[in-house]
């Protein structure tokens, strides 16, 4: 804990990560314990030695946008737990 913070659950399993691979566990290995694939790993490698722990801290997975991004607010706006049915 840091400034009375706790470390983000994604932030602890990039450096579960590396912590295995720098005490001598294969990729193969240490990707089946931490529950990630080998591809993950990779760039928690990548992102480590780009920028240290704090490139760690900062990376962001390469995802795709959905479609539906667009439409969030729309979506929550109409969601059924917001929506007042009368009952």
């Amino acid at each position: 804990m840091k400034n009375g913070r706790l470390i983000p659950t994604r932030v602890r399993e990039k450096m579960l990560a590396l912590w295995l691979l720098h005490n001598g566990l294969t990729r193969e290995n240490a990707t089946k314990i931490v529950g990630i694939s080998r591809a993950t790993i990779q760039r928690y490698v990548a992102a480590f030695r780009e920028g240290g722990l704090e490139g760690l801290r900062r990376w962001v997975p390469n995802r795709p946008v959905s479609e539906m991004a667009g439409y969030r607010e729309l979506i929550q706006y109409r969601s059924p737990g917001r929506v007042d049915l009368g009952g």
